[in-house]
């Protein structure tokens, strides 16, 4: 029930919640659906005593969610910073924040609400995800990869149908790009991104012995297909992060292929084929992205970076985040508190809907409570992806550490992927982070499936009819039984 709850969170998640603001109808749906999954992983978490890894785990991420929400929502008898009116006020006029004798941290309640509740889905997935063993986060990871195949061919038909394309979900959208389930081109080759790696992963499952040479051969032929209609995608979504990002996910996916490798990898025929063939489909993805992509994707670096409009947006938020200290202006409170700020060289036809710089923003909106927690999870992932690469492929231990790396590529990625955009802002990505997040969490338990035993029926070997024949009560020549031994 765990693991088929978690499945449905994190499809509709991925199909519906691709929007770049809160309030979609899809990132509602996904909602609701966490809510029992976070009963169902939840409920046997109380009923057992003692701190083992999977409740330690929870605990922590539960808590600092709690701990940053409730320091904004909760009303306190006393006006502790008034820093709100004078940063969200012009020219002498009021702002956003009028000064009352009961008041929150957050200058905008009911957007941090909002805020608090697109927690949901992240936190669900999570929590599953540490209780499941490694078959299941397997199985997890490729759904993801189905996801984001489909996606990828939504893409090319939305680039084939053109603007009018009724595969356009959103009403506010790139319409000459792909985007597949999203709004945005640039979350879009995220998640193009994230099952590039994903891909490398993939790359480790043909074994030597484990299946017929031809079985091995098929798959690869599957895996270069894959690969190459991948990178296809990312050129196709004309994104610049995603083309960088999509560099580094092929280098972190051979990095995955080759350290998954054993000493009795290393040699063979086969073995030395496998290694070439992984050589052979990154040269080929990237002449094929060269020849169908790299055109369009070349126009969008014609624009200068320094007048690039997020790079205005970060910058604003970092000063306007240092002005807002200790406690920041709540969640969900940018555009608002942008708006109230922005200067006049930055006013452009549209509105800035994010900071496109997901640290600057969690900084502006939760102050130093935020920022702690940001440098805490960064520490913990370095220490966590210390231990995962240095350990030793070998054993059973081989495909979990394998599937652990994958994690730690992957959201590396995504958190490089922040640093210029808000990819965790959208309910999809925030799920798949989520979901390696608790890999990477918790070590996976390998339950090794029993090999089925031989049935003994009544039809013997030839071998066991000849001996059997020759051990009957009957006196037999002995120069007729070397006869048929012999024979």
């Amino acid at each position: 029930m765990l693991f088929g709850s978690c499945v449905a969170v994190l499809v509709l998640a991925v199909l519906f919640g691709g929007g770049t603001s809160i309030g979609f109808l899809g990132d509602a749906a996904a909602q609701a659906a966490a809510v029992p999954l976070l009963c169902v992983a939840l409920w046997p978490m109380m009923e057992r005593s003692g701190w083992d890894a999977q409740r330690r785990a929870i605990a922590v991420v539960f808590l600092s969610a709690l701990a940053i929400v409730a320091l904004q929502l909760l009303p306190l008898p006393f006006h502790i910073w008034s820093g709100g009116e004078k940063l969200l006020s012009r020219s002498g006029t009021a702002g956003i924040a009028p000064s009352t004798a009961w008041d929150t941290f957050s200058l905008t309640p009911q957007a941090t609400w909002a805020a608090a509740v697109s927690l949901l889905v992240p936190l669900a997935v999570f929590s599953a995800v540490v209780r499941l063993d490694f078959q299941q986060r397997r199985m997890l990871c490729w759904i993801v990869l189905g996801l984001g195949v489909l996606s990828l061919v939504i893409g090319f038909l939305q680039v084939a149908q053109g603007p009018g394309s009724g595969l356009r979900f959103y009403s506010y959208t790139n319409l000459t790009e792909a985007v597949g389930f999203f709004a945005n081109r640039n979350h879009f080759a995220a998640l193009i991104v994230v099952s590039l790696v994903l891909v490398g992963y993939w790359s480790t499952m043909p074994k030597v012995g484990a299946r017929p040479p031809a079985s091995n051969l098929l798959l690869w032929a599957v895996i270069a297909l894959t690969f190459v209609a991948l990178v296809t995608g990312v050129m196709l979504a004309r994104s610049r992060a995603g083309f960088f990002l999509a560099m580094l996910a092929i280098g972190g996916g051979a990095a995955i292929f080759f350290a998954a490798r054993t000493q009795e990898d290393t040699g063979g025929r086969e073995n030395r084929a496998s290694s070439r063939a992984v050589a052979t489909v990154a040269i080929i993805a990237m002449l094929f992205a060269v020849q169908f992509g790299i055109g369009r994707l070349l126009t969008r670096f014609e624009g200068d970076f320094v007048d690039d409009l997020r790079l205005r947006f970060a910058g604003a938020t970092l000063q306007t985040a240092i002005k807002s200290l200790p406690f920041g202006t709540g969640l969900g409170s940018f555009v608002p508190v942008y708006s109230a700020v922005e200067k006049s060289d930055d006013v452009h036809p549209g509105y800035a809907n994010r900071a496109h710089n997901d640290f600057a923003e969690i900084f502006l909106e939760t102050g130093v409570i935020g920022a702690f927690v940001i440098l805490a999870f960064l520490a913990w992932f370095s220490n966590r992806s210390w231990t995962v690469w240095k350990a030793p492929p070998v054993g059973e231990a081989r495909d979990v550490t394998a599937l652990n790396r994958t994690a730690v590529v992957i959201l590396a990625l995504l958190l490089a992927h922040s640093i210029v955009d808000y990819p965790l802002r959208t309910t999809a990505l925030a799920a798949i982070f989520a979901l390696f997040c608790g890999i990477l969490a918790v070590p996976a338990t390998y339950e090794v499936q029993p090999q089925p035993k031989p049935r003994r029926g009544r039809h013997h070997s030839r071998g066991e009819v000849k001996r059997e024949a020759w051990a009957s009560e009957i006196a037999w020549p002995e120069d007729w039984r070397r006869t048929g031994a012999s024979s």
